[in-house]
């Protein structure tokens, strides 16, 4: 059963970009990004899963002003995940657009904002202002790791404290994954893509390459049409599965110094699609996601839900929630479920020419 959500309107509003978490109490977070203008601010809300109740709070660009800085400033997009740190905080970025050059000639003209926000209260904390546009976050061990372009440029906050470290681990043109994978010892798992091929590597806590292991199936093309790493879910073991751009799903196992990356297939049982959504369901088997085809053109969602013991997978149609005369829906986001299962995904459709945020939340 899918349910779309009620949303408030923000100015701009246009989409929620995969900005979905919770917290260790069960409430779920999203953040809807603007359309790109001199002033545009992304929002973050908080959801009570159980009677459907938003709390506004507050914008970017608004927090920005509160730390004293009231220069005429854009950060229109939260594209991050929301996650939960040791230190109990919410962590996330906001980014700005304006300026960019989607080759990789020319970042935003603000950056970023590395932010925590502590659960129940209106108290947000600004952590690193960096020129990368900051577009993965991931959380392990006491570490907060998040992804700016262009190149994949990897910054890790500590949370036992000490200054934000970084370290370029290399990208082609304008190319950005969408998601980075964090053990639970604090380790990061992030792709470094050249010309010729990709790999995924494995970082210390120290920042120290590990090894590099090789992603066959990840698109290369240096510009922003191919995503990387799309979707990503935990599992039980403290293991990992993701899928790439391609529908191609991997499975990395941390363990320590030690990382194993497998390849398990074609998520979708056709071949290539694009998954941007991904699920655990018992956190050992069986994972769930929503894909599309895309050689269908307009988008055209599926349910499938594949047997990692295995190696089966069954795609059944989908019928998302919109307005009957909306166009181009997109639909993205990762792990987020409240405590009765429910999963949730962002997205947006565009209606009279108009790009609409939703928020849909499905029950298995």
């Amino acid at each position: 059963r899918v349910r779309r959500i009620t949303l408030p309107q923000i100015p701009g509003g246009s989409a929620i970009w995969g900005a979905t978490g919770r917290d260790h109490r069960g409430t779920i977070y999203f953040a809807i990004s603007c359309e790109s203008s001199p002033t545009a601010s992304a929002h973050l809300f908080a959801l009570n899963p159980n009677n459907d109740a938003i709390t506004h709070l507050s914008g970017a660009v608004e927090e920005r002003h509160k730390f004293g800085d009231h220069r005429k400033l854009s950060h229109n997009k939260i594209h991050s995940k929301i996650v939960q740190g040791s230190d109990g905080r919410l962590h996330f970025a906001s980014m700005d657009e304006a300026g960019e050059n989607e080759d990789g000639s020319r970042l935003p003209d603000h950056g970023s904002l590395l932010w925590s926000y502590s659960p129940g209260t209106d108290y947000w904390v600004e952590h690193e202002h960096t020129d990368d546009a900051i577009i993965a976050c991931a959380a392990g061990g006491s570490m907060i790791y998040l992804l700016g372009y262009y190149d994949h440029v990897l910054h890790q906050h500590n949370l036992s404290g000490g200054p934000v470290k970084k370290r370029r681990v290399g990208s082609v043109g304008g190319h950005t994954t969408r998601n980075i994978i964090a053990s639970y010892d604090g380790h990061v798992f992030v792709p470094r893509v050249m010309a010729d091929h990709a790999e995924l590597v494995h970082f210390d806590q120290d920042l120290k390459e590990v090894a590099a292991h090789p992603l066959e199936y990840y698109s290369r093309k240096p510009d922003a049409t191919s995503h990387g790493i799309v979707a990503v879910t935990p599992l039980k073991n403290y293991s990992w599965v993701f899928t790439t751009d391609q529908g191609r799903l991997y499975r990395i196992d941390p363990r320590g110094f030690d990382s194993t990356l497998t390849d398990l297939g074609w998520l979708h049982p056709e071949g290539k699609s694009y998954a941007a959504c991904l699920f655990p369901t018992d956190g050992v088997s069986q994972i769930v996601a929503i894909a599309n085809r895309v050689e269908r053109g307009e988008p055209v969602y599926e349910w499938v839900v594949f047997d990692l013991v295995t190696g089966q997978s069954k795609a059944t149609p989908l019928e998302m929630p919109v307005p009957p005369e909306a166009r181009n829906m997109l639909v993205y986001g990762s792990y987020t479920r409240d405590d009765a299962g429910r999963c949730y995904v962002g997205g947006r459709y565009v209606l009279d020419g108009r790009s609409v945020p939703a928020l849909w939340s499905i029950e298995p």
